[in-house]
């Protein structure tokens, strides 16, 4: 009853009918050991590529350039933080993906004809400027989700906070100033740029009696930058 007979002679039962184990080859521990290293290029390979983006998010922030724009015709301040969107990238995006703007912030749109709001959370003031930058339309409150209209005369917009147009009493035919903070502190300290009004005006602070500054620290640190 325990055995079975076959050619050889008796067998056990059990063993004539129980499943072979695979046996580990060379061939299969040199496949797995490919497919590790394999899997741990990949992850090096990922974290390289990480490094490298989060080094280089952190050169665009540092080489980020703001400017100022002045008013020269009213003698008032504009904006004393506006970003340039000069290349494809920042145009295409603009103000997208933003809450809000502060006071003193902006982005110059350059070049453009027209803008539009399309994704945008927030109303906009918007002033459109020829090759010197002499203001040749305005729009006031610009709602979102909207396209602005097309000036062919323009070369570049102003994209700044609401009531910026109506505070500064900026009027089509009006010349702007658009440079560095650099370039302000100098005419400030020659006494020929002095802010009189305007919603930038307000961010010198109570302790400047909104007049021009008398050493170039005053403007670094009413435009909250610390002098180096």
């Amino acid at each position: 009853m325990g055995t079975l007979l076959s050619k050889d002679g008796c067998t056990n039962p059990c063993t004539a009918f129980s499943k072979k184990r695979p046996r580990f080859t060379r061939q299969s521990n040199t496949s797995e050991r490919s497919c590790r290293s394999n899997q741990i290029r990949r992850e090096t390979c990922l974290r390289k590529s990480y490094h490298l983006h989060k080094t280089s998010v952190r050169k665009i922030k540092m080489n980020t350039r703001t400017f100022c724009v002045y008013n020269q015709t009213r003698e008032c301040f504009l904006s004393l933080s506006v970003t340039p969107a000069d290349t494809t990238f920042s145009r295409l995006k603009g103000l997208i993906g933003r809450l809000k703007l502060r006071v003193d912030e902006g982005l110059w749109i350059v070049p453009s004809c027209g803008v539009h709001t399309l994704g945008v959370l927030f109303p906009l003031d918007l002033i459109y400027l020829n090759e010197s930058h002499q203001v040749i339309h305005l729009i006031e409150h610009f709602p979102r989700f909207r396209i602005a209209p097309l000036r062919t005369q323009a070369s570049s917009v102003l994209e700044l906070p609401t009531h910026t147009i109506y505070s500064s009493q900026t009027q089509p035919g009006d010349q702007l100033l658009i440079c560095a903070v650099e370039e302000i502190a100098s005419r400030f300290n020659k006494g020929s740029v002095a802010p009189r009004k305007g919603p930038a005006a307000q961010s010198f602070g109570a302790h400047l009696d909104y007049r021009a500054p008398t050493h170039e620290s005053d403007l670094y640190e009413a435009n909250g930058l610390g002098k180096q």
